[in-house]
């Protein structure tokens, strides 16, 4: 054989090399939409720990403002897996998108609490009773937080017609507060700790775990036909997740680290904010109890079927 013809066969064997590498990487990358709060940490720990790497696939973290936007991204193929809250799950599918819960994420009980009630300080309201009338910040309509504030309002005696919900960000809530420019709002974790710990707010309830327990707050989700296939993928990310799940659970100092590395709060911060615990497994008995919420109060016409919305 010719040097020549040598060559050849070497470059030959190179680029059929190089491709079905290049093939091979490029079905096992995927874009995940998510926002950088400590929510997402099972993310995280997944990159950080080598989970992913672990089962073979590569991710691209995709920060986006909310649940709403990476279902949107999703639905528009930009991402291939996003994070939302369970509410935006089930609006979504009502409205005839096609959206799957793969994973578990972020749940909250009683040990983790990580929503709140917040008024100023030296505000005259004293009781639920007191916000009749009144302005209460959400960070958006018709999602897990509206949900369970009303359903929290109505549990005490509080007429929801009478109240007045606007779309605040989380991150702009207390400084909306402190102007006096709406009477309470309906926050999370770290704005709680921060309204707290800063003397300019005291908490009204925990609206989250004093109407559910328990619950999940959030999965990651995809479009079903996704889902459907890339199988292999989907239970590559279930893997990652899980192993992601067991660490961030048991290793609380290394978990606050890994938040403030991926995040822009300190470690002092996530120190002091109550963090969510993480489930692998999507919680159905939870997205039963919720879908029966979301249906009492109208959102949508019929209750869906939960298994209708977990990826097989």
């Amino acid at each position: 054989m010719t040097v020549r013809k040598t060559l050849s066969v070497i470059i030959s064997c190179s680029l059929i090399y190089i491709l079905q590498g290049c093939h091979k990487n490029s079905g096992k990358r995927i874009r995940i939409g998510y926002i950088p709060i400590a929510d997402c940490a099972q993310l995280y720990v997944g990159l950080d720990k080598g989970y992913f790497q672990k089962v073979g696939i590569e991710v691209d973290l995709i920060k986006l403002a909310g649940g709403a936007k990476i279902l949107e991204a999703i639905a528009g193929g930009s991402i291939d897996i996003g994070f939302s809250n369970v509410v935006s799950l089930i609006l979504a599918n009502d409205a005839g998108l096609d959206f799957n819960a793969i994973t578990g994420g972020p749940r909250a009980n009683l040990e983790h609490r990580e929503t709140g009630l917040l008024i100023k300080k030296d505000s005259k309201i004293i009781s639920l009773k007191d916000l009749e009338g009144k302005t209460i910040a959400v960070n958006t309509k018709k999602n897990i937080v509206e949900l369970l504030l009303l359903e929290y309002l109505q549990m005490n005696g509080v007429n929801i017609s009478k109240i007045k919900l606007v779309e605040i960000p989380f991150p702009r809530m207390l400084q909306v507060l402190d102007l006096e420019q709406v009477d309470a709002i309906a926050t999370i974790e770290p704005f709680v700790t921060f309204g707290l710990e800063q003397g300019g707010a005291r908490i009204m309830g925990h609206y989250f775990t004093e109407v559910m327990p328990e619950l999940e707050i959030s999965t990651y989700n995809a479009s079903e036909k996704w889902a459907n296939s890339n199988h292999e993928i989907v239970n590559s990310f279930r893997l990652a997740i899980k192993e992601a799940t067991i660490f961030a659970n048991n290793n609380t100092q290394e978990l606050i680290e890994i938040i403030a590395k991926h995040t822009n709060l300190s470690f002092e911060q996530v120190s002091s904010i109550t963090l969510p615990y993480f489930g692998d497994n999507v919680d159905k008995n939870s997205l039963v109890t919720i879908i029966s919420k979301v249906h009492s109060k109208g959102w949508i016409e019929n209750e869906l079927n939960p298994d209708s919305l977990i990826a097989k």
